[in-house]
C-alpha cells in the first residue's frame, strides 16, 4: 500500500480518484476474492506490532467497500491503542467496551461517519483488561447483532506484539488480513505473527504491505496477495 500522511488518512474519501485510493480498491478486490468458497462478512485486520498503519488501512478499506455498495461497520477492537475515532473524527466516550459491559445497546453505540455507508463502533472508555474484554463471551452475540445492520464488519484489532490474545479473537471471524510495514516489519516478526494466527486456526487471507515505497527486502517471501 502507498504511504499515507496523517492529514490524508482517509484518502479514499478525500481524493477517490487518486492513485492511493485505487490501491485500496485493489486491496478490496483482493480481499473479496481471496476465498470465493467462503463468505466474508467479518474481517479482522491485525499487525505484528503497533505503528504499521493498520488503522488507516481498516478505515480506507471500509470506505472502499462502501463505495462498492456495501453497508460497513468498523469496530475499533484495538483496546490497547484505539484510533478509529481519530481517523473518522468522531467521539469515543462510548463504544465497544460500553456494549460488552452491558452499559449500552450496540445500536445506540454506533456513530455515523463522514463516509456514506460506513458506521463506526468506537472502542469507548479504557478497558481494565483488554484481552478479557476482546474475547468476552458476549462478543459472539454482538457480532450477530451488528450483522443485522451491515453487510461487512471490519475489526481493527490490537497488534499481536501488544496483545497476543488478539490472534484468538481474529480466529472467531471469517477472515484475517495481516498488515506489514515495509519500513518496520521484520521477517521474524511477520513469521511469528502468521504462525500464531495459524496455530489458533485463524483464516489468514494474506498480507497487505503498507508504505510500499520503502524497501521490501525485509519481507522476502512472506509477502502474499491479500
Amino acid at each position: 500500500m502507498p504511504a499515507v500522511l496523517p492529514q490524508e488518512s482517509l484518502i479514499t474519501l478525500a481524493d477517490p480518484t487518486s492513485a492511493a485510493a485505487e490501491q485500496f480498491r485493489r486491496l478490496r478486490t483482493n480481499v473479496q476474492f481471496a476465498d470465493v468458497d467462503r463468505p466474508l462478512r467479518t474481517l479482522a485486520v491485525v499487525s505484528p506490532q503497533a505503528g504499521g498503519g493498520k488503522s488507516t488501512i481498516v478505515a480506507n478499506l471500509a470506505v472502499a467497500f462502501a463505495q462498492a455498495g456495501k453497508q460497513v461497520i468498523v469496530v475499533d477492537g484495538d483496546l490497547v491503542n484505539p484510533g478509529q475515532h481519530l481517523i473518522f473524527e468522531t467521539a469515543n466516550s462510548a463504544g465497544l467496551v460500553s456494549v460488552l459491559s452491558g452499559e449500552l445497546p450496540a445500536d445506540l453505540a454506533l456513530v455515523a461517519t463522514p463516509a456514506p455507508g460506513v458506521r463506526l463502533l468506537p472502542a469507548g472508555p479504557p478497558a481494565p483488561n483488554p484481552a478479557q474484554t476482546l474475547n468476552s463471551p458476549r462478543m459472539d452475540g454482538l457480532i450477530a447483532g451488528l450483522l443485522e445492520f451491515a453487510d461487512l464488519l471490519l475489526f481493527d484489532t490490537p497488534a499481536i506484539a501488544s496483545l497476543a490474545d488478539s490472534a484468538l479473537f481474529a480466529a472467531r471471524l471469517d477472515g484475517v488480513l495481516l498488515v506489514a510495514d515495509s519500513g518496520q516489519s521484520r521477517r521474524g516478526d511477520l513469521r511469528s505473527a502468521r504462525d500464531l494466527l495459524e496455530r489458533v486456526h485463524a483464516h489468514v487471507l494474506g498480507v497487505a504491505l503498507n508504505h510500499g515505497h520503502a524497501s521490501r527486502g525485509l519481507l522476502g517471501n512472506l509477502l502474499t496477495p491479500a
